[in-house]
């Protein structure tokens, strides 16, 4: 099992490591007690999360765990995870930038540096905060939507009139249940109580 899990484990610690190249770019304005205390939270938050994910695996394999609980806790892991990773694309995109920049000015060395402007924001600065503003988006909406939208369930009457309907169909009613995604978390009793 723990072969299994190396190499996921590795791409997120990866993943971990080239976003938290943002938070050391955002913060290096910062004092050094700030810029580090940034640092340990997010390591530590990252640390924390990997450690829950092993952790859950394991116990929810052995069957110590509910499914809820798995569910629910794997379910932020992931969404933390996918919004390091959406972040991390303006990284790529700087780092892609700055790749042919070097390259150019290693072919030709006399070239003035754009980023050097004053009371200006440096473009790295500018994607890494549009990196974790992109990374929030989809972290956002997904806890909302575990948290808020798992059970608004919206119950709308029509009447339709059908024309030469046949009596034996007069006051039939049709339910229609559609679209609804909070099945793979919690038990059927707020279906239940939906229906009803």
């Amino acid at each position: 099992m723990i072969l299994r899990l190396l190499f996921p484990l590795l791409f997120v610690l990866a993943v971990d490591w080239y976003f938290s190249q943002s938070i050391r770019t955002i913060t290096s304005d910062y004092s050094p007690s700030a810029r580090s205390l940034a640092m340990k939270i997010y390591w530590g938050v990252s640390v924390f999360t990997v450690i829950s994910a092993i952790v859950l695996l394991i116990a929810y394999q052995n069957q110590l765990i509910s499914r809820t609980l798995f569910a629910y806790v794997m379910c932020v892991i992931f969404i933390l995870f996918a919004s390091k990773l959406t972040g991390s694309l303006f990284l790529v995109v700087d780092d892609i930038i700055r790749f042919f920049k070097w390259l150019y000015q290693h072919l030709r060395p006399a070239t003035v540096d754009l980023d050097t402007q004053e009371n200006t924001i440096s473009r790295a600065k500018f994607l890494s905060y549009a990196g974790i503003t992109l990374a929030a988006l989809p972290f956002t909406s997904m806890i909302y939507g575990m948290v808020k939208t798992a059970f608004d369930f919206k119950i709308r009457r029509s009447l339709v009139p059908v024309k030469d309907l046949p009596e034996a169909f007069e006051g039939l009613r049709i339910v229609q249940l559609s679209d609804i995604h909070a099945g793979s978390f919690l038990s059927g009793s707020a279906f239940e109580s939906a229906v009803e």
